[in-house]
């Protein structure tokens, strides 16, 4: 879990960057999936 929390945190950076709202939502929808 820690690995993909990690992962999971890169990928929001990167998004964080591209993307200022749609990384809201697709956070939420991560969290959804657990």
């Amino acid at each position: 879990r820690q690995q993909q929390q990690q992962q999971r945190q890169r990928q929001q950076q990167q998004q964080r960057q591209q993307q200022g709202r749609r990384r809201q939502q697709q956070s939420q929808q991560l969290r959804n999936q657990l």
